[in-house]
């Protein structure tokens, strides 16, 4: 069996876009995979796939994924209280995950960082990268 890419990122997509709180935060369900729509108006929640590796450990396959999952919001205040919501969601928690199933997930590394947009106004992205584990 292998990894179902699509099923796995609507599995994060789903998980994000179906909590109350999350959408109050970002005022709608604006989460996006990859990269947010240009004019799209923050703060949104950006994921993203930064890293992927088989892990020969044992005869059952075993994927080990790290996914960036951040506000981006022109609030510092803004974008953290999203990246807690966001915490609670994904951190120590399982789901199906693209026909393998989830024995991990958990925060790994934070990420902080503010960069200047149109007119100088500051855009911050709050987050963390977050490891998913999976097997057959």
């Amino acid at each position: 069996m292998s990894l179902d890419w699509l099923q796995l990122e609507s599995e994060i997509y789903n998980r994000l876009v179906g909590d109350a709180q999350l959408q109050t935060l970002l005022g709608g369900q604006k989460v996006y995979n990859t990269v947010a729509p240009r004019r799209a108006r923050l703060p949104v929640v950006v994921f993203s796939l930064a890293s992927g590796v088989e892990e020969d450990l044992t005869p059952t396959r075993q994927v080990r994924l790290v996914y960036l999952i951040k506000a981006v919001a022109d609030d510092a205040d803004d974008a953290l209280a999203i990246a807690r919501r966001i915490d609670e969601l994904m951190h120590q928690v399982s789901f199906p995950a693209g026909g393998m199933s989830t024995f991990w997930c958990q925060r790994d590394t934070m990420v902080k960082l503010m960069e200047e947009g149109m007119g100088g106004r500051s855009i911050w992205h709050v987050g963390a990268q977050y490891v998913i584990r999976l097997s057959e």
